[in-house]
Formats: C-alpha cells, sequence, structure tokens
C-alpha cells in the first residue's frame, strides 16, 4: 500500500452539502474522459468555452506526457471553435524537464492549463516536487483555470488514485479494499481539499472502486473524503466561489458519507448503512459552500416507501452453480421443511436445471421437479397443478421471452399469483434474478444498450413491487455502463423506491420479521442497495455532438439519494 501525506487535516461535514472548500480566485475544469468533438453544440463544446472565457488572457497549454496522435486537433479547435487567442502543446515527459525553470515560465504565460489524459502515475511520479506542480498551483493562485480530463482530472484532487500499480477494478475494490493496487496519495497538488476524483465513471462501472477508495482512506488515515466521479464526456465547471456547473453527456456524481455514518469492515470488504449520492446533469449547479442545488425541473416521489410482501425471496447474482451452493443450502434449510418438493423452472433447455438439481439432491430435499416456463406450456394443466401445490420455488436459466409468453397463460397466471401468497419461498439464480422486482431491465448484458439509448424493459412478477434488480454487476468491461445507469434509471423511469446491484460473489434473501422486512446479505461482497424517498430528477438530453439525430444516453440525475452496502450476514430493514 501507498500512503503519503504532506499534512494532515480533519475536515468536518455538517450539512448534507458534498464538502466545504476553501475559497480560492482559481478555477477548475474537471472532465471526466472521453472523446472531444469539434463544435459548440458537442458535449465539450460549452465546457471549453467556459474554460477560455474564465481566463483573463485566453491562451491555451494543453500539457500531457506522451505525444498524442494528432498533437494539434486540441490546439487548432480551442482556436476555432471555443475562443482561445493562442494554444501550446507541451509534452512534459522526465523530471528534469518538469523541473526546468524555462518550463515554468513558458506555462505561467498560458492562463488555461489542460492535463490531458493518459496514466497518472506518469504525472504524480514526474511533475511531484517540481516546477511544473509549482505552475500549476501558481496559476490557479492568481485566478487561472486548471483543466484535467481522465488521468489528468485524477491529480487534481486532494486524495488521488496514483495508480502506481496499475488499474483497478470495480470489483476488486469491492472484494478488498487494501488490495495491492489501492495506491493513494495527498502529496500532490490538492486543488481540491476533502475530496477524491475518479473518471469515466459510469462507462467502467466505478462506482464501488469510488467507495472502496473512501474506505480505504478512512481504515488507514481515520479521515473521511468525499467522493467525484465524472462520467466520460461530462465535465464540471467550478468557479472562483465554489459553484460547480454541469456539461456533457453524463452525471457528475457526488458521494458523501451520511453524518453518523461510517464504513465498517468485514472480512476483505466493506460495509455503510447509508452514504448520500448525488447526480447532476449538464444544466445542474451545486454550490460546494453550502450544498444547494439547481437545475432539475421535475420532482418524483414513490407511493409506497417499503416492501410489504410476506414471502421468503432468494436472489443471486451468479449463474453458476458453485457461486449459489449458499443459497441452496439456506433455500433448503431455512424456509419452510427440508423435506418440500421443489418446483424448479426453467427454460427450453435443462442442462443447467439439471445440474442444480444434483445438488439439491446432495441436501437431501424433497422431491424436485423440473418443468419449462416456455410458450408451449402456457396452459398446461399438469404445471398449473404442480404449481398450485408448491410452496418452493427456483428459477434458473429463463430465457426472457419465453417466460414472457409463458406468463399470459393460464399456467403463468397461477405462478403469478402464487409466488405472493403468504409463506411462499422463491428463489431466482443470477439472470432470472431481475424477474423478482418490479422490472425488467431486458437486454443489459447487450454492450453500449445504456450508452446508444437501447436498454428495453418489461414488467417483473412484483415479488419486491418497489425494486428493480441487476445480477451479474461487473460480469464483464462490455455492460459495465449498462449495469451501473439501468437502476437509477429505472427507478425514476417507474418511480421506485429501491434499486439492487448483485454480484456474482453475494446473493440476497427477503423475508418478513415480526411484521417487519428485512433483506439479508450473504457472499464476499457487499449488496448495494440505493434508496429515494423522492428527489428532484431528470434524463440525460445532450448528445455526444449536439445533433438531432443522436439519442442520448440512459442515465439520469437526481438530488438526493442514499446507498447501502450490506455486509456478509447483515440485514437491511425494507419495510414497517
Amino acid at each position: 500500500m501507498m500512503i503519503k501525506k504532506t499534512v494532515f487535516l480533519t475536515l468536518l461535514f455538517v450539512y448534507i452539502a458534498p464538502g466545504i472548500i476553501s475559497a480560492q480566485s482559481g478555477k477548475l475544469l474537471l472532465i471526466g474522459g472521453g472523446t472531444e468533438y469539434g463544435g459548440s453544440e458537442s458535449w465539450n463544446g460549452e465546457a471549453f468555452e467556459w474554460a477560455v472565457e474564465q481566463s483573463r488572457n485566453k491562451k491555451v497549454a494543453l500539457i500531457s506526457y506522451n505525444v498524442s496522435d494528432d498533437p494539434d486537433w486540441l490546439t487548432d479547435h480551442f482556436i476555432s471553435d471555443w475562443g482561445a487567442e493562442d494554444t501550446k502543446n507541451f509534452v512534459i515527459d522526465s523530471r528534469h524537464e518538469a523541473d526546468a525553470q524555462d518550463t515554468y515560465d513558458s506555462l505561467m504565460e498560458y492562463d488555461v492549463l489542460y492535463i490531458k489524459g493518459g496514466d497518472q502515475y506518469n504525472y504524480y511520479s514526474t511533475y511531484n516536487n517540481t516546477k511544473t506542480e509549482q505552475a500549476i498551483l501558481d496559476k490557479y493562485a492568481e485566478g487561472g483555470v486548471i483543466c484535467g480530463t481522465s488521468a489528468g482530472l485524477a491529480i487534481l484532487s486532494e486524495v488521488k488514485f496514483t495508480a502506481e500499480n496499475g488499474v483497478v477494478y470495480p470489483e476488486e475494490c469491492l472484494l478488498n479494499w487494501d488490495n495491492q493496487y489501492v495506491t493513494l496519495a495527498d502529496d500532490f497538488l490538492n486543488l481540491f481539499p476533502g475530496y477524491i476524483f475518479d473518471s469515466h465513471f459510469s462507462e467502467r462501472g466505478r462506482f464501488s472502486r469510488l467507495l472502496g477508495f473512501m474506505a480505504y482512506w478512512r481504515f488507514t488515515e481515520n479521515a473521511t473524503i468525499v467522493g467525484l466521479g465524472l462520467d466520460d464526456m461530462t465535465a464540471m465547471g467550478v468557479d472562483e466561489n465554489n459553484v460547480g456547473t454541469v456539461f456533457g453527456t453524463g452525471c457528475a456524481n457526488i458521494y458523501q458519507v451520511s453524518d453518523g455514518q461510517s464504513f465498517i469492515q468485514y472480512m476483505n470488504s466493506f460495509a455503510i448503512d447509508s452514504l448520500s449520492v448525488k447526480q447532476l446533469l449538464q444544466g445542474c449547479t451545486i454550490d460546494f459552500n453550502t450544498g444547494e442545488i439547481n437545475g432539475f425541473t421535475e420532482y418524483i416521489e414513490p407511493e409506497q416507501k417499503e416492501e410489504t410482501g410476506n414471502i421468503n425471496l432468494l436472489a443471486s447474482g451468479a449463474d453458476i452453480l458453485k457461486k449459489n451452493k449458499t443459497l441452496l443450502e439456506n433455500f433448503v434449510d431455512k424456509y419452510g421443511n427440508s423435506s418440500d418438493t421443489i418446483l424448479l423452472l426453467t427454460g427450453s433447455r435443462h442442462t443447467e436445471a439439471n445440474s442444480f438439481k444434483n445438488e439439491l439432491q446432495k441436501l437431501e430435499t424433497g422431491e424436485i421437479q423440473i418443468y419449462s416456463a416456455t410458450s408451449e406450456n402456457t396452459s398446461n394443466k399438469e404445471l398449473k397443478e404442480k404449481i398450485s401445490q408448491s410452496s418452493k420455488l427456483l428459477f434458473v436459466n429463463l430465457d426472457d421471452e419465453e417466460f414472457g409468453e409463458f406468463l399470459q397463460g393460464s399456467a403463468g397466471e397461477k405462478l403469478s399469483e402464487r409466488i405472493h401468497e403468504n409463506g411462499i419461498t422463491s428463489a431466482f439464480i443470477g439472470d432470472d434474478a431481475r424477474w423478482a422486482g418490479h422490472t425488467v431491465i431486458e437486454n443489459y448484458l447487450e454492450s453500449g444498450a445504456s450508452f446508444h439509448g437501447e436498454l428495453t424493459f418489461r414488467e417483473g412478477l412484483d415479488l419486491l413491487s418497489e425494486t428493480v434488480i441487476i445480477p451479474k454487476t461487473f460480469d464483464n468491461s462490455d455492460i459495465y455502463e449498462n449495469t451501473a445507469t439501468a437502476i437509477p434509471y429505472s427507478m425514476v423511469k417507474d418511480t421506485l423506491t429501491y434499486g439492487i446491484w448483485l454480484t456474482e460473489d453475494n446473493h440476497f434473501e427477503y423475508s418478513s420479521e415480526e411484521e417487519k422486512t428485512y433483506l439479508h446479505a450473504f457472499g464476499e461482497a457487499p449488496v448495494m442497495i440505493i434508496k429515494s424517498n423522492g428527489t428532484n430528477t431528470g434524463f440525460s438530453e445532450q448528445t455526444l455532438r449536439g445533433l438531432d439525430d443522436q439519442t442520448p444516453r440512459m442515465i439520469v440525475g437526481f438530488e438526493y439519494m442514499t446507498l447501502s452496502l450490506i455486509g456478509n450476514d447483515n440485514k437491511y430493514k425494507m419495510g414497517k
């Protein structure tokens, strides 16, 4: 692990705002990364115009560690499209050059210093304690504009992920906050006290990574920091009064520990009862001094803010058998009688269902009957009778389209009725966990579905009538944006109270206890639950190039929700 500190400050956050930032005369343009486009209508156009307008001499220096493939593109467009008077590329790739007086003097001629992407460890190790760092600090102090995109963003906050040992993935942080790749430091730049920044936030599913960083700092430094994650092709300009304005296609995501809450350790992971989450869209502003947010035009509030069903429900985030053995054991032994007959519903192919059946037989349960919940069985009288007699139902490897058709027939109607009856136990494996909620996000495993505005939805079984569920959250990097954004998008679209993220390393069990309902978490990774009691909100409207024939990303913004991470065998109250 790496911790480097020069000054230890304890920051007290006494309100729900993201934190108190000391007054500075400089300005910041924080950019989450992604491809820039020319013109004033593109996602970055207004943000780059803002940066130039905030400067005195309208001269822009672009700082990088490596020569880009097209070094003149940004410099040319800053002049032709965004109002700059002069621009220059600075490739600073050695400590000798970074610490040269000529480098300092040249940089100080420009009032906008734009730090490009790449590898933040190159910046951290090469520019730290050099005249390049001093130029950035001095320019900021005299009122200049400091911009950073991607790796350039990561180095601007007080605490920064240095990437000394390489990239760290969100699932790695969720399983082990102290893994070898989490390298944080606070001895460089520090233009935003009390914060840690992360980029490519939704695109790379980094919400759990940011939480891991926050937990790490709490456990190792006994200090609370606020997390600010910028989506790619999204920016936030922070003026001299510490008011931030959002630009672009996604959100500025602010994660802050609520009053009276703190991260706690369990096994190698971490948990927290609730923390504040804000997702601010283009046009939204936030006053970092007071926490005041403006820009949202719609308020939504769920009619029912709790789950009330007197049922037993188990749902996992993994499809494969070996990740579901604890769930199966609990399914057999904790609910009803271990000798109860189990009705196993699956798709047209029974390969996976047979594997689960074999495992259940090892647990010495009662009879296990497998049926296809497909269109050909919509009116199957025998299956309808089995459903009526079953108190334990297991769902494995359903086909969305076939199961949707099945539910339209008499057997499907009987199933929908039966699973809602008091005391009935239903278990959903991996991908099928989506069906337990109010909304099924259908094509979340399709690469780019959220980015291209192509996510599709259907009604679920409503066992949790105020909830949407995503399994396999970090199954592969191609779907990170889908799994990160689909939960809050569905909650706002359908005015739901809860969203649940599951991974291949956990499952939950929902049941009633003394007229109250709880969700219990099991596994190596915490179950993540986001809750809305009502919030100001909106949908992303800005497209990449600002063209009418382009579709916005399926990203929502909101003023306030709470996020809880529930550790192994702990519980979360979902109803009175």
